[in-house]
């Protein structure tokens, strides 16, 4: 079989189906499910004639593969256990939140390479002689892409495995990649360090063609023409507004949530009239956790998150960023994109004395634990620039540096997120995937 194969969970990530569409019109890839599809997956492939089958794991391999995580080893960062807990709250079974819970108290003396290999073991005596003849090539997507002993039996057969590094945190997140694959397709050169020193995956392997999922930045989303609360406030208020992102789930977000409170207050202290438009964190559907900052007069709530079904949400986080004065950022990839379209990021890297933090058992999860996380201080906490502010006076000053539109200085940080992307010399990363595969 000379087909390319996307093998997946879901189609969820919207890069994903940017570069599935990129190489359909020329390739015709097939996508093999890990699991059963969901049903926007399936009106998705439909719409575009992709061919799909569901090569799903066995259930027994997904219990051993649940007990196996356990005593895997963790990755050697400041805050490892942030990155595990997000697994554990994810999980739909609470089964299995509670045997991975019990992990944080047993040994960790298991490899990725020997939990691999004894899946595979299994799963090569259920499955028998099903993978003698593998796709030439399957593209995968690190962290985010369950039975991995399929695709290690697919290597082991011949087919070539080349892993999407998805986003810029997942190396340092997630503690399951094997290091075997042929290739591994990264944003830039920081994401193939950390695959290096906490994945031990060759930079020889390594790839750099930009994030997927920042090619909308420079669509063209002229032909839609539907209406939204959002696209209407901002058309108001153009090019007086902050954007607030939330950036976090659990513990975190009522932080958040105090942090927009006190920059209300804040703004109207200073008597400015400058609004704040807040943009909620995409995986927290429940709307009632913001009912808080409803009756801010100086907010308003960009509900668009929600609906993700369409490009309409990414026309609509376009021209949110494009039309405000300036970013608000604690911790959001959104951060990388605003400075793509070279607007101005006030880069938070400190809280007000009025936040209130968790009890000790949950304390980690908090946002001052977050913002030590030696990840996020490599790209986002550099206090050599004046956009990245330490205290309230310092955010006062950048703020009257906006209202007085001397965004000069604050620019120069937005310059140096810039060259993280490709995106920022006009380079699509879905035109260099096309490049890539057309030439395997």
């Amino acid at each position: 079989m000379n087909r390319i194969i996307f093998y997946i969970d879901s189609l969820r990530l919207p890069g994903v189906r940017v570069l599935l569409l990129a190489l359909h019109m020329n390739m015709k890839p097939i996508v093999w499910f890990s699991r059963n599809p969901q049903k926007s997956d399936l009106e998705f492939l439909e719409l575009h004639g992709i061919d799909f089958s569901v090569i799903s794991e066995f259930f027994g391999t997904i219990w051993l593969s649940n007990l196996l995580k356990i005593f895997l080893r963790p990755l050697k960062t400041n805050n490892f256990k942030y990155g595990r807990l997000r697994d554990i709250c994810s999980e739909n079974s609470k089964i299995v939140r509670i045997l991975h819970s019990i992990s944080n108290y047993l040994p960790k003396y298991l490899s990725v390479k020997s939990y691999i290999s004894i899946l595979t073991f299994i799963d090569s005596i259920i499955r028998g002689s099903k993978l003698l003849h593998p796709p030439k090539l399957i593209i995968t997507v690190a962290f985010f892409t369950s039975n991995l002993q399929f695709l290690e039996l697919a290597r082991r057969n011949g087919a070539l495995i080349y892993s999407i590094v998805y986003s810029w945190d997942n190396p340092f997140k997630y503690n399951l990649l094997p290091a075997n694959y042929h290739c591994y397709l990264v944003w830039n050169g920081k994401m193939a360090d950390d695959l290096k020193r906490l994945h031990h995956v060759s930079k020889s392997k390594t790839r750099m063609l930009g994030a997927l999922q920042f090619d909308y930045l420079l669509q063209d989303y002229a032909q839609i023409s539907k209406s939204h609360d959002t696209l209407t406030f901002i058309e108001k208020v153009k090019d007086n507004y902050f954007l607030f992102l939330f950036s976090s789930s659990y513990n975190a977000y009522k932080q958040e949530i105090g942090l927009l409170l006190y920059l209300s207050r804040l703004l109207y202290e200073m008597q400015i009239n400058t609004v704040i438009v807040a943009r909620p964190y995409p995986n927290i559907k429940d709307k009632s956790v913001y009912k808080e900052i409803e009756h801010l007069e100086n907010v308003f709530f960009d509900s668009s998150v929600f609906d993700t079904s369409d490009d309409f949400h990414l026309m609509i986080k376009q021209k949110l960023i494009k039309e405000c004065k300036a970013v608000i950022n604690i911790v959001t990839t959104m951060a990388l994109e605003a400075a793509v379209l070279n607007k101005p990021i006030i880069q938070l890297a400190f809280l007000p004395d009025s936040i209130e933090f968790s009890n000790s058992s949950e304390r980690y999860l908090d946002l001052d634990y977050i913002m030590r996380n030696d990840h996020l201080n490599d790209y986002l906490f550099k206090r050599e620039f004046k956009s990245v502010v330490t205290c309230e006076s310092d955010l006062k000053q950048v703020i009257g540096l906006l209202q007085n539109d001397h965004k000069e200085e604050l620019l120069v940080y937005s310059k140096y997120l810039a060259g993280f992307s490709v995106q920022s010399l006009n380079i699509k990363s879905s035109d260099l995937y096309q490049q890539l595969f057309s030439n395997i």
